[in-house]
């Protein structure tokens, strides 16, 4: 009875004449009690169907899922269970069939159709559990014309009437009464007792040879599983051979097959037909050599950051190589070391968060100790410890404050705030070498997983032996204050001739990493973070190229620095109850002091933070206190604007146009916008410059390549975007110099096209690392190219490159070039329509 075709064999390979019921639908005995059974087969069947692939008849798995979840759903109900079995039995009981062997579904060739007797069975063949689509129809059998000795048979009384109606001796003893014949009349009678007896005696014989009616018990015992025959054959003697219609006609083939009730093979269960296939997870790629050599400098940087107390510079190490293909140890190791560091921005934040929120009279207690709130003050905060009334400096709280202050702000439960505790004890001065561990083990009494922990600490062993003389600003007591700024010479600090001893490239990846979580910093509003990163990495600029990059940042993290001061004092200066007019807003000043400021405006009051103060009320405090030198103001803002998340694109090197109009030493500052901190690339040993002979055979294999991504650049991002790819493209070519050669000019045709003149410069250095180029005559055909546009936002570019490139150009001596260079930008300018730079423009020109 297997048919492909059917559509319960193809996604559940049920063997089933007809539509099965819920039970055999979901590989079930027939009444299934156990509620675990249950739910394991409605799943196993949902997910078999699921998984499949439906293709061209995707609609038929469809319809087949649908009948599953509604069978699932019922079955799983207890209520709807209880009355679909109480249907199902009536079912039975009026169609026949065997209760184990698997569901009727309405019309199997063995059973009477279901007719207008039965309009409420929910069995029938007109209820939606009825067959559907291309199966054979239900024939008219036997049973049909033999269903009505089920009936109820009639009173002997009753029959005695229907036999007189039509017997001969009803129509004598109508002639008698004519007659009036009385001899007649008592034949009669005699007669219609002997047809009465009969009747009532052949009824009695008739009834002794029914089988007795079956009553559906609640749970009944699972029948013996039937072995369909061949036709033709006898079954064994003993049993009433139930495929032979009453009248004793056999069945046909047809018949004997739809008779089956359920499944063809009893024993073709779904349980017993293996594993539901399971689609297999895309296979990992496997890390590179560079990549784990990545891998393990990055985690190595991030140890001596988390040691120096740099824990936001180390998110930033680790961040960086977060989506390198890793081992499987390379993964857990890197997953440890993240959610260490996590561990310890999350305590710090705390501590910050504790203390913009503390209130006189509140209560923090670590161990033992109790610790109440007297008052505050920007600088100090003044506590009862023990009686006694203690004031301590906010940068130099003592350690055991700060974990309290920290534990006072740490959200979520017990366990993750004894692993962040945990975290910051690892790196203590003072606490016993063991106590992380005590405290790790804390957490494991509420259920945290302490592994990786008890992992980090043998790993700190590995990565930062004995390198404690420093400790972060956060985590200093009061009698050994952190200094904010290390010392040059500092002996935890590779010193420059010990760096020429190292391995150039590690010192050179290490440098990289620490001036990108310097910048970070910047960009999170933590200057003094940033500068201490710096001053950390100055002896690991070793090249002219990278102390040229360093002391660019460090000049925007001076500039940086300059801005929060200059707000801080500000917002200290203000004046409570007056009030504070930025742009048409009119606010209220509440409450104020160094670090934060409360206003009221709209009818409600608003605390800010210097870190979460608006970009615009900080550049109006900013512009406020440097408005004496509007020169050095614009300078300094233009700073923060370049990593400010918010600040519109392109306005920090406007601003810094319009600071060297006023007078400000700019110098190379705007190339800070274009630096690249992938410091590995200035050791590659350059390659001389393919001859032109040579560049023929790669040139048409780059075009191949690449001929599909040229033809859909239609617009100017869509080239920025293919020089971005190329260039990545090209870093990734080794072992063929002409066909790397020949991807990074291209990358620099399509970076130019786009207008994006940053990423040419990136490409231009990237290329003169590997490759024996003049890059000024590079940088200068870029640029050149990307004026040949129209776009007058393209054009305003073009004219802003200029004021960085001009000077590039004088300094090599390069005047013509510089001057042609200039006549360019003049144009690009007008044509941009911007008067503030077409004065800029101007007046380069006249420096010329």
């Amino acid at each position: 009875m297997t048919d492909p075709n059917n559509p319960y064999y193809r996604w559940l390979g049920l063997s089933v004449y007809g539509r099965p019921d819920y039970y055999t639908l979901l590989g079930l005995r027939t009444f299934e009690t156990d509620p675990q059974a249950i739910a394991v087969h409605g799943e196993q069947a949902f997910l078999r169907v699921q998984t499949q692939h439906g293709g061209a008849e995707e609609a038929s798995r469809q319809q087949i899922l649908q009948e599953v979840v509604a069978a699932r759903t019922c079955l799983q109900d207890p209520t709807q269970k209880q009355i679909y079995d109480q249907q199902l039995q009536q079912y039975y009981a009026q169609y026949g069939g065997a209760q184990y062997g698997g569901a009727q579904y309405g019309g199997n060739a063995g059973y009477p159709a279901q007719t207008t007797q039965y309009p409420t069975n929910p069995m029938a063949p007109t209820n939606p559990m009825a067959p559907t689509g291309n199966y054979p129809a239900a024939q008219p059998t036997a049973p049909t014309a033999q269903a009505a000795p089920a009936a109820e048979p009639a009173s002997t009384a009753d029959a005695g009437v229907k036999v007189s109606k039509g017997s001969p001796s009803a129509a004598k003893r109508a002639k008698s009464r004519a007659r009036g014949g009385s001899k007649m009349f008592l034949i009669s009678a005699v007669m219609l007792v002997i047809l009465v007896g009969g009747g009532v005696g052949g009824f009695l014989y008739w009834q002794s040879t029914q089988e007795k009616p079956k009553v559906v018990e609640v749970e009944p015992a699972k029948p013996e599983p039937k072995v369909e025959e061949p036709e033709g054959t006898d079954k064994p003697s003993g049993k009433p051979d139930k495929t032979k219609r009453p009248n004793g006609k056999r069945p046909t083939a047809a018949e004997l097959a739809g008779s089956i009730p359920g499944l063809g093979d009893p024993e073709e269960r779904m349980d017993q037909m293996g594993e539901m296939p399971k689609p297999k997870p895309p296979e990992k790629p496997k890390p590179t050599a560079g990549d784990i050599t990545q891998l393990e400098s990055a985690i190595k940087t991030a140890w001596e950051q988390l040691v120096a107390g740099e824990y936001v510079a180390a998110n930033t190490t680790l961040s960086g190589v977060a989506s390198l293909n890793k081992t499987d140890d390379g993964e857990a190791d890197f997953k440890r070391v993240e959610q260490l560091a996590k561990n310890l921005v999350a305590f710090h934040k705390a501590v910050d968060s504790t203390l913009a929120k503390l209130q006189g009279g509140e209560t923090l207690k670590v161990g033992s100790t109790e610790f109440t709130v007297v008052s505050q003050t920007p600088t100090h905060l003044v506590l009862r410890v023990a009686g006694q009334s203690k004031s301590y400096e906010l940068d130099k709280l003592p350690e055991g404050l700060r974990r309290a202050l920290a534990l006072y702000g740490l959200p979520g439960d017990e366990a993750q705030k004894k692993l962040v505790e945990g975290s910051f004890l690892m790196f203590s001065s003072i606490a016993d070498p063991d106590h992380a561990n005590e405290v790790f083990k804390e957490a494991a009494a509420q259920g945290a997983d302490i592994a990786p922990y008890l992992a980090l600490v043998e790993e700190k062993k590995q990565y930062a032996p004995a390198k404690m003389t420093e400790m972060p600003v956060m985590t200093t007591t009061v009698e050994e204050p952190e200094m904010t700024t290390p010392e040059p010479e500092s002996p935890s600090e590779p010193e420059p001739s010990m760096v020429a001893a190292d391995d150039k490239q590690q010192a050179a990846v290490k440098l990289g990493q620490m001036m990108t979580a310097a910048k970070q910093a910047l960009i999170e509003r933590k200057p003094k973070d940033a500068q201490r990163i710096l001053a950390q990495a100055a002896p690991l600029a070793s090249l002219p190229a990278h102390q040229e990059k360093l002391a660019r940042l460090q000049k925007l993290a001076d500039n940086v620095n300059l801005f929060w001061t200059t707000v801080s004092e500000q917002i200290a200066g203000l004046t409570a109850d007056t009030d504070l007019t930025v742009g048409s807003t009119v606010a209220r000043i509440v409450e104020n002091r160094a670090d934060y400021l409360v206003i009221r405006v709209n009818g409600e009051n608003r605390r800010y933070s210097l870190a979460d103060l608006p970009a615009g009320l900080a550049m109006y405090f900013a512009t406020e206190g440097l408005a004496a030198d509007d020169a050095q103001s614009k300078l300094v803002r233009a700073s923060f604007l370049f990593v400010s998340p918010d600040a519109e694109d392109g306005r920090a090197e406007t601003m810094w146009g319009e600071a060297k109009l006023a007078g400000a030493d700019v110098g190379d500052l705007p190339l800070v916008i274009s630096d690249s901190y992938d410091l590995a690339d200035d050791l590659l040993v350059q390659a001389p410059v393919p001859a032109d002979a040579t560049l023929q055979t790669a040139t048409a294999t780059f075009q191949e390549k690449w001929a599909t991504s040229f033809s859909s650049a239609k617009r100017a991002s869509d080239h920025a975007a293919l020089g971005k790819k190329l260039l990545d493209a090209g870093k990734e070519i080794s072992g063929d110099a002409e066909l790397q050669f020949v991807t990074f000019r291209y990358a620099l045709a399509e970076a130019a096209k786009g207008g994006d003149l940053t990423l040419c410069d990136q490409i231009v250095d990237a290329w003169s690392k590997r490759f024996e180029i003049d890059p000024l005559e590079w940088n200068l055909k870029s640029f050149q190219l990307a004026a040949a546009s129209e776009s007058s936002q393209q054009q305003e570019r073009v004219a802003r490159y200029a004021l960085t490139l001009i000077p590039r150009l004088q300094k090599a001596g390069r005047q013509d070039e510089a001057a042609a260079a200039a006549k360019t930008a003049d144009a690009a300018a007008k044509k941009a329509r911007n008067k503030e730079l077409i004065d800029e423009i101007e007046q380069l020109q006249a420096s010329l």
